[in-house]
């Protein structure tokens, strides 16, 4: 705890104004140890194992954090999830809309690439010449690429 203790006293020296967040899986330690020798205030208040509060949410400004939900974790763990907004949700759900364009592939076009490619590799044997300008050669394979993409998948 020493090392917390340290921790948090040397960043409000340091950025006073600054939130102080420490979170975590702290069962070793007590609330009440963690607020009398930090400051901190803990704002979970729902169980986050079992019936238990395990991970927790100490804080340096309270009032910030205006929802404070625990939910279903994603990965494979028995611990639920904190998430703590510090503004009102609603502010949060901005949607935007965006369309975005496919390209229709189908086995056939899969087939005809491919015999384009072995014709095309079959004709056109490795070059001998050095690359003097990486960039030119770059710029001439991203054009050839794209070019084929056009061709079989429009």
């Amino acid at each position: 705890m020493t090392y917390i203790e340290n921790c948090v006293e040397k960043l409000s020296c340091d950025f006073p104004s600054a939130p102080i967040i420490l979170a975590g899986d702290l069962n070793q330690l007590s609330d009440a140890d963690v607020t009398v020798r930090t400051g901190l205030i803990q704002v979970v208040r729902q169980p986050t194992r079992g019936s238990n509060i395990l991970d927790r949410l100490f804080v340096s400004y309270p009032d910030n954090y205006s929802t404070v939900r625990v939910v279903r974790a994603v990965g494979k763990t028995d611990h639920k999830a904190i998430v703590a907004h510090s503004e009102p949700t609603a502010s949060l759900q901005r949607k935007e809309t965006l369309q975005r364009t496919f390209r229709h592939k189908s086995p056939s076009q899969h087939a005809q690439f491919l015999k384009y490619l072995s014709d095309y590799c079959s004709d056109h044997d490795a070059d001998d010449t050095h690359i003097n300008d990486l960039q030119h050669e770059f710029d001439k394979f991203y054009d050839m690429a794209l070019n084929l993409f056009n061709r079989f998948y429009p």
